[in-house]
């Protein structure tokens, strides 16, 4: 099942919790890359002309190189589910590494990284919404290949990230 084209949202999501549109916001740090953010808005408004976005979503781009998890690990981006539907959820992605990215392995690949980051969050949020049974590593596996699959549809779309 690919959780990005499941409608089981429909079924999951009470009809009071659903949000009104495609309402997903992306915010940055004040340190974030100009070019990142663009990147990654232009990345999303593409994402919500192709799919529905049930819940209303926040993605914060953060100037870090990595980020603390709820359990106190290490990641490049995290995804906050919700107990319920009625709580926000939100993403977060570490951006703040660009630079150094960029310089040893393109802008563009750079960039593409970010967005396959930012890719796989979502990814979970849609797990979320669809009520996903895997567990961990099947949804960590699931995450990485829409994520890829979704870089690949989103690149034949333009030149550049």
């Amino acid at each position: 099942m690919n959780p990005w084209k499941s409608e089981r949202w429909q079924r999951n999501i009470p009809a009071d919790a659903l949000g009104h549109g495609n309402r997903v916001f992306v915010f940055a740090d004040h340190g974030v890359n100009a070019e990142v953010k663009r990147a990654c808005r232009e990345f999303v408004e593409w994402l919500k002309g192709q799919y529905v976005f049930p819940l209303p979503l926040r993605v914060y781009l953060r100037d870090r190189e990595m980020l603390r998890t709820m359990d106190g690990g290490l990641a490049y981006g995290t995804f906050f589910e919700p107990v319920n539907f009625a709580a926000s959820s939100y993403v977060r992605v570490a951006v703040g590494d660009y630079a150094d990215l960029a310089a040893s392995i393109g802008q563009d690949s750079a960039l593409a990284t970010l967005l396959c980051a930012v890719a796989h969050e979502l990814t979970h949020y849609f797990q979320w919404c669809n009520g996903s049974a895997l567990k961990d590593r099947g949804r960590e596996w699931q995450a990485e290949r829409c994520a890829r699959d979704l870089l690949r549809a989103y690149a034949r779309t333009r030149a550049h990230p």
